[in-house]
Order: C-alpha cells, then sequence, then structure tokens
C-alpha cells in the first residue's frame, strides 16, 4: 500500500521565469549534438496496386461453372445439396480463380518490367491507378498506418532512381504491387542558424524539467503520509493515496509506469522510491504497508503453475523435436507448392 507523488515535467507553475539563455549556450548545445541535426534520407516513389477488387472485374463464373465446381468437390460441402451451398460453392470457385488470375498478373507484371517498360506504361496497359508519395524517410514508411507503406518500405529503400521493382506479392491476399523509385534526397546535417529555434526551445523544456524535478525532490524530502500538505498541488504536483496492489497485478497497464512498481516492491517499509522517469513525468513512491493474504497467494500460486506448466511442456517439446531431428540427421527444406 502507497502514497505516489507525481509531476508533469512540462507543467510550467505560477511565477516561473526561465533562465535566460546565451548564444553561447546555443552554439554549444549544437556542437555537442550534431548527430541530432541530420535530416533524414528522403525517397519519392510512385506504385500501382493490384488488389481482389480489380482481379474480380476480370472473373467470369457461369452457372455451369458453379456447378461443376459442387460436384468436383461435394465432399467439401458436407454432401449438402447444390440449392443449399449455391452460395459458398461461388465464393470458394471465384477464391481459387481470384488466386489463379493473381499468379498470372504477378508473371506479366515480370515479363512488363523485364522488357522495359516503365511504371506508367504498365499502369495504362492494365488500366490501373497511380500512386504518388513524396518525400518520406525509412521510419516514417515502417511507423504508418498504411499497410502499403510497409510492404514497400524495404524495396524503395534498396532501389536506384529511376528503376521499376520486380512485383511483390503481398502475402495472405491477392494484392500485387509494383513500385517505380522517383527521386532520391541525401541526409544532410542542418546549418546551426535553421535549428537555432528549436535548440533554444529544447534547452527551455530541459531547464523547465529540472526545475519540477527539483521541486518534487523537494516535497519528498519533507513528506509526511500523515500530513499532505495540500500547496503542493500549486507546485504542479499530484498525490495519489493508499494505493494497493500486488506482484501478480504488474504491470497496470495505463496507471504507474512497470519501473516504478518495480522500484516498490523492492522498497522498504516507511520509505520512498527513487525517482522514475517516463512519459515527461516524473514519480515517487511512499510505501506505507506491507499486507499478506493467503487468498491471493493461492490463486497467484494457481495461476502461475498454469503458466508454467505451459512452458514446461513447450519446452520439452521443442528439445524433442531438435533430438529427433540431430539423431536422424533430418534437413528441413521449403517446399514451394503450386496451386
Amino acid at each position: 500500500i502507497v502514497d505516489v507523488l507525481s509531476v508533469d515535467l512540462a507543467f510550467v507553475p505560477i511565477g516561473y521565469k526561465p533562465d535566460n539563455i546565451s548564444d553561447q549556450q546555443l552554439e554549444q548545445f549544437y556542437q555537442e549534438n550534431k548527430a541530432s541535426f541530420v535530416l533524414p534520407e528522403l525517397r519519392s516513389f510512385e506504385y500501382i496496386k493490384a488488389g481482389r477488387k480489380f482481379l474480380e472485374k476480370k472473373l467470369n463464373i457461369s452457372e455451369k461453372d458453379i456447378k461443376n465446381y459442387y460436384e468436383e468437390y461435394k465432399d467439401e460441402f458436407e454432401s449438402k445439396s447444390f440449392s443449399e451451398v449455391k452460395n459458398q460453392v461461388k465464393e470458394a470457385l471465384s477464391t481459387e480463380k481470384i488466386s489463379e488470375l493473381s499468379n498470372e498478373l504477378a508473371k506479366n507484371f515480370e515479363e512488363d518490367v523485364s522488357s522495359g517498360l516503365t511504371l506508367a506504361e504498365i499502369a495504362n496497359k492494365y488500366d490501373l491507378q497511380i500512386k504518388s508519395v513524396d518525400n518520406i524517410d525509412f521510419s516514417q514508411m515502417s511507423e504508418s498506418s498504411d499497410a502499403d507503406y510497409i510492404e514497400l518500405m524495404d524495396s524503395v529503400f534498396e532501389m536506384a532512381e529511376g528503376e521499376v521493382s520486380y512485383p511483390m506479392e503481398v502475402q495472405d491476399s491477392s494484392e500485387i504491387l509494383l513500385v517505380s523509385l522517383k527521386s532520391i534526397t541525401q541526409s544532410r546535417e542542418q546549418d546551426f542558424k535553421d535549428v537555432e529555434k528549436n535548440i533554444r526551445d529544447t534547452i527551455e523544456q530541459r531547464n523547465l524539467a529540472l526545475y519540477n524535478l527539483k521541486t518534487l525532490k523537494e516535497v519528498i524530502s519533507s513528506f509526511d503520509p500523515n500530513k499532505i500538505d495540500k500547496s503542493i498541488l500549486s507546485k504542479g504536483i499530484t498525490f495519489g493515496s493508499n494505493l494497493s496492489f500486488t506482484r501478480a497485478d504488474l504491470p497496470i497497464k495505463n496507471k504507474l509506469p512497470t519501473d516504478l512498481l518495480n522500484a516498490i516492491f523492492s522498497s522498504e517499509l516507511n520509505n520512498t522510491t527513487n525517482i522514475i522517469n517516463a512519459d515527461n513525468k516524473a514519480y515517487c513512491a511512499y510505501l506505507k504497508k506491507i499486507n499478506s493474504s493467503k487468498v491471493m497467494a493461492d490463486k497467484i500460486r494457481k495461476n502461475a503453475g498454469d503458466h508454467f506448466s505451459n512452458v514446461i511442456k513447450e519446452g520439452v517439446f521443442q528439445e524433442l523435436i531438435a533430438y529427433l531431428t540431430r539423431k536422424n540427421n533430418m534437413n528441413v527444406k521449403a517446399n514451394f507448392a503450386k496451386n
């Protein structure tokens, strides 16, 4: 059971006056942190995508085709009558045909790229829309919510200007992507004048954080859990009283940082933990009481027992496979079967 004190390091207290920052400090910060002022390499590219909707337009499935498919795979439809499963049969046949069309289109794309066609020519040939992306870095692509960027990022940052990629088939999907690299903007170090304002802002934020951290330390040094001075609220300090949890609760999501919880369980009674920084906040906890519960202990043992039992079983299974592989001198081969 603990009391928790925390402060937002960006909190601006009433009457706070930031220190003046000299030109010399700005220049020194720039020289010591030059690696932080390097603009990443940027790439611009165009791409086309042929997905399921595009392929569905090419489908031409007749009633006879559906009936024949049903007769050939009747066992897979639990011997139900054709009228009962017609829609299911059509969906299965469509999926199979789309897969075949996807494979065929991938081969056609590969031939088009090999023959030297540009992306615009390929897009025009198949009536596909070209999507354009300008000046994006690798980090932006890797963190994007656009699934296309994730699929394309490795290729985009390995290609040369003007190059058209070979078709990329998206795993577990009928999508095919082709990309063409338009241009590369090399990474460069920013000049001091370009980043002077950013440096000033950074130093001001750092100084404010240090000020708030100092305030939290002062409050902690005289902290009395039996007599809370409410004036700490005006200093940006938030206070949580009599919070309780067990080791089995860790981590407590969206409540307290894991490092603080770990510090609590390694702290001594009637003592404060070290200050923990997380998400631009600083935390400290005062350990007030330690209770033991047989009911909770039994519950934890049971849950932990199931977990460790499964871990041990999995480990034994993996060891058995490894042993049999070595004993029989087995080789693992990839089998790329054509459907």
